[in-house]
Formats: C-alpha cells, sequence, structure tokens
C-alpha cells in the first residue's frame, strides 16, 4: 500500500511502509503435497505390475522369441510413467487417450475393458486434474 505525502516544499511524494516483522508462516498458500506422492505411488505400482508381468511372461517363453512382444508392452507403459512423472498434463492426457483406446479394443468384453483399460485412463484424468491444479 502506497501513502502519498503532501510537503510544503514541493511535489507530492510516495512512500510505501515499513514491513513488519511479523512471522510469516512456511506453508501459507501451498497445497499439501500428500495428494501428489499417493497418485506417483499408485502409478508407479500399476507400471511396475505390469512391467513385472510382461518381462516375466517374456521370459517363460523365452527371450530370444517374445522380446518384441516384451518391447511392444514395455515401451508404452514405461514411456507414459515417465512422461507423466515429468509432465501431469502431457502424460496425463497419453494414459487417458490410452486407457479409452484400450477400452475400445476390448469392447465385446466390458468386464476386460474395466479391468485392464480402466486404471491407465483412470491415472490419466487425475493426472490431468492434478497437472492443472498446480
Amino acid at each position: 500500500m502506497n501513502i502519498a505525502l503532501q510537503t510544503s516544499q514541493g511535489p507530492t511524494t510516495t512512500t510505501t511502509p515499513a514491513p513488519t516483522n511479523q512471522p510469516v508462516p512456511e506453508d501459507v498458500g501451498r497445497r499439501p503435497q500428500w495428494p501428489a506422492w499417493l497418485f506417483r505411488f499408485v502409478l508407479l505400482a500399476w507400471a511396475g505390475f505390469w512391467t513385472w508381468f510382461v518381462a516375466l511372461d517374456g521370459f517363460k517363453d523365452g527371450l530370444a522369441k517374445s522380446w518384441p512382444y516384451m518391447l511392444m508392452f514395455l515401451v508404452p507403459i514405461v514411456g507414459f510413467t515417465a512422461l507423466t512423472l515429468k509432465w501431469p498434463r502431457v502424460g496425463g492426457a497419453s494414459l487417458f487417450a490410452g486407457g479409452v483406446c484400450a477400452a475400445g479394443f476390448m469392447a465385446q468384453r466390458p468386464d476386460w475393458a474395466l479391468l485392464f483399460a480402466g486404471p491407465p485412463a483412470v491415472l490419466g484424468a487425475v493426472a490431468l486434474w492434478m497437472g492443472w491444479r498446480r
């Protein structure tokens, strides 16, 4: 707040009041961090489970013939997860779109669509919501 003072010697001057010595808590105006950490944990648990599952399935069938199958699943899972952790809005949009597309491919089996395509779609929607809240 500026205070204008009229002096007898000349034009109006403007001064600012001295700062108060009141301590300001560090967390004023900040959002709690636990929702973001909980989201990261759930995202990494989902990606870790599918990475583990695909790797074990690929090793079971023999690495020589199953590495293209493993890459087909691992590259998007790791890529979407890294993208979501770095840029929540971009990664969330890609996760959500991937979940919706996967649900479209599994339209004949709604239970499969809910089980396999539901988690990335929900994680993507939450990432989008959290990214816009920043």
